[in-house]
């Protein structure tokens, strides 16, 4: 567990509470020789890239490096040895489970206002708690969903094409 201590209400511990009700069977079954890892492992590896998706970063390089620098990130880590590769494999190896488990965290997260929203536009400008339940009053849930997609797709593509994206959408929000 990381030492760094972040308050009640930071967003890296709504992703840690979402992930820790996942059930990861499907997971272990499509992502095969890491079936074999423990829950926690696993648990860690999606809090970070749940965590990677809502602050608009998509490569795991950036998110390797962020779990050392970053205190939300560095909180998620929770101690646990990675580097950049085991992330890539860990969202390659099991895509599809992967992306239907952050697509539903983003949009819980999101519509239950644990979260702060970065935008769903390519700006990526952060909607703070105060505006979030006017978003959530203006937004329907087909809308969350479409926009979620959306933006993993995006990120994802991101991986396979531009680090330095990653670097300034992090460094508009932070």
């Amino acid at each position: 567990m990381s030492n760094d201590v972040l308050n009640a209400a930071h967003p890296a511990k709504a992703v840690w509470s979402y992930v820790e009700q996942m059930d990861f069977g499907h997971l272990r079954e499509a992502i095969g020789e890491w079936a074999e890892i423990e829950p926690t492992d696993l648990r860690v590896l999606m809090s970070l890239w749940l965590y990677a998706c809502i602050e608009g970063v998509g490569s795991a390089r950036q998110v390797a490096l962020l779990s050392e620098t970053h205190p939300g990130f560095r909180w998620l880590r929770r101690g646990q040895i990675l580097n950049h590769q085991m992330l890539s494999d860990f969202r390659w190896d099991g895509a599809a489970i992967v992306d239907k488990h952050i697509l539903h965290g983003l949009v819980s997260l999101w519509s239950e206002g644990l979260v702060s929203i970065a935008s769903l536009s390519d700006g990526c400008v952060r909607v703070r708690a105060s505006n979030a339940l006017k978003f959530r009053r203006l937004a329907t849930f087909d809308y969350l969903l479409a926009a979620a997609e959306e933006r993993i797709l995006r990120l994802r593509q991101e991986i396979e094409t531009d680090l330095r994206l990653s670097r300034r959408r992090l460094r508009a929000v932070g």
